[in-house]
């Protein structure tokens, strides 16, 4: 039992520790230098609305945004295409947990970006 308490003080637990964060340090980085980050936290909750619709997973909502906010940090586009993009972010992040037979998320996602 005192084993299973400690698991975190192992070689093993350091070892994966460091490969973690070896892999994360290789991601890119978030400068927060959008023109348009005024309209992050709209599109940020656009994604928290129907990720919740669909109740899709926390993690799924946050890779979501995170890939917005790597896109509008690089990119300065129109508003109009910058909800098509939320949109496909988070269709890109719902992957992460949806089956590929969920037609009535993706049928959502497609009229909603055709509204816009």
């Amino acid at each position: 039992m005192e084993l299973e308490g400690q698991w975190w003080r192992g070689q093993l637990a350091a070892d994966i520790h460091q490969a973690l964060r070896y892999k994360e340090l290789k991601l890119p980085s978030y400068k927060g230098q959008s023109p348009q980050l005024s309209l992050r936290r709209y599109f940020a909750d656009l994604i928290a609305i129907v990720s919740n619709r669909f109740t899709l997973c926390p993690s799924a909502r946050h890779l979501a945004v995170y890939l917005l906010d790597l896109f509008m940090d690089r990119y300065d586009i129109s508003i109009q295409q910058l909800h098509l993009v939320a949109l496909s972010c988070l269709l890109l992040a719902s992957k992460y947990e949806l089956d590929i037979h969920d037609w009535q998320f993706i049928l959502f996602i497609i009229n909603l970006c055709r509204t816009q």
